[in-house]
């Protein structure tokens, strides 16, 4: 505290930056009219825009809102809503649901011949990940584009 009384004797104005870089953190709502721009994480209980997130990982122990999220490594939420496109390098949620009158849709699944060369130890998957069967399984997995959940 005494950084912020520092700050204000020298100043009469404090702006947000100026307080975390004296070493302290915001435990307060903060309402922001313009951008946040993350390079790494955006961590919290609930993440919420009315525009777009983007970030390298969004991590939310609650709901990430968003018309659109996008992030470029993974999205980690209880519940992930978006008007628009929702995409990561991995998007993992308990929870996947469309409102009615919309679908949902997935650009790329990995692709593996059966459930032993998706799951771990072999593959990548865990159980709950999805992919698609590469048509050199045996039957009836001998047909490419089966979607499956790893078991």
């Amino acid at each position: 505290m005494s950084d912020v009384q520092t700050l204000f004797k020298t100043s009469n104005v404090v702006t947000l930056s100026d307080v975390l870089a004296a070493g302290n953190t915001a435990t307060a709502n903060i309402v922001l009219t313009g951008d946040i721009t993350a390079s790494g994480v955006i961590t919290g209980a609930t993440v919420t825009s009315t525009g777009t997130v983007n970030a390298v990982t969004v991590t939310a122990s609650g709901v990430v809102t968003g018309a659109t999220v996008t992030s470029t490594g993974t999205v980690n939420a209880v519940t992930v809503i978006a008007s628009g496109a929702v995409s990561g390098s991995s998007v993992r949620t308990p929870s996947l649901s469309a409102a009615p009158g919309d679908y949902l849709s997935i650009d790329s699944l990995p692709t593996y011949a059966d459930n032993t060369a998706a799951k771990l130890p072999a593959g990548v998957l865990s159980a709950g990940d999805i992919y698609v069967t590469s048509g050199a399984g045996a039957a009836p997995l001998n047909v490419a584009g089966i979607l499956m959940i790893v078991v």
